[in-house]
């Protein structure tokens, strides 16, 4: 019976991983169908995925810099009130074996004319951060906002020139809770990058966050340009 027992459960391992596949598929139709007539909807141009992240213009910001496998899918473009747009799935994978992550994140990037950001990464505070902090990793602090320094890890090449944009005012609305938890904000290569952290934006949800993305890089701006 031993071996008859084994190649049951084999049999059983094998239906589960093939119904896991099939289901993942169709979730994955099922999102593509619908970011397609949501792009439809919202006048953008929208693509299966790229063929290669070098064709996305604002690659070489530090989200597209991590991990390997990177992929961008239902990858949109556009432009919402004369500023150009890029809404995609993105995808990429860290570590390796069974210590390995694939991050899935949904990204809506703009480039706003006239805006000269200082290439910045800014992220809420974890155990890992403080942890690596304490190895050197870079975080930019503000003794005069505590709470803003306590709650993000801010970091970037130009120290000065983040300082700077960073006023008190922006400082103080951050604090008030202007980007949620689950959002991280980025600028490189000319480009305001905001993404979900950890998981992508459901189908349903994309028009919100559409709208507050667009409100945030609004509010970040007239702080840039003031």
């Amino acid at each position: 019976m031993g071996p008859f027992i084994g190649i049951a459960f084999f049999a059983v391992f094998i239906g589960i991983f093939v119904v896991a596949i099939v289901a993942g598929l169709r979730i994955e139709k099922k999102r593509r169908e619908a970011l397609q007539a949501f792009a439809s909807q919202m006048g953008l141009t929208y693509a299966e995925k790229l063929n290669a992240l070098g064709e996305m213009p604002c690659h070489e910001a530090g989200v597209f810099q991590k991990g390997r496998s990177k992929k961008a899918k239902n990858y949109m473009t556009g432009k919402v009130a004369d500023v150009d747009l890029i809404l995609t799935d993105y995808q990429y994978t860290t570590g390796s074996g069974k210590n390995s992550t694939t991050h899935n994140l949904t990204v809506a990037a703009y480039c706003i004319p006239g805006l000269d950001l200082p290439d910045f990464a800014l992220e809420s505070e974890n155990f890992l951060t403080r942890f690596a902090e304490k190895f050197g990793m870079q975080d930019i602090d503000f003794e005069s906002h505590p709470q803003f320094s306590k709650t993000y890890r801010l970091s970037g090449k130009d120290e000065n020139a983040i300082r700077q944009l960073f006023t008190p005012a922006l400082l103080t609305s951050i604090e008030n809770g202007l980007i949620p938890k689950e959002v991280r904000v980025q600028a490189g290569a000319g480009w305001l990058i905001i993404y979900s952290y950890p998981k992508r934006i459901k189908t349903e949800n994309m028009q919100n966050f559409l709208n507050d993305t667009f409100d945030l890089a609004n509010k970040l701006t007239v702080e840039a340009m003031s």
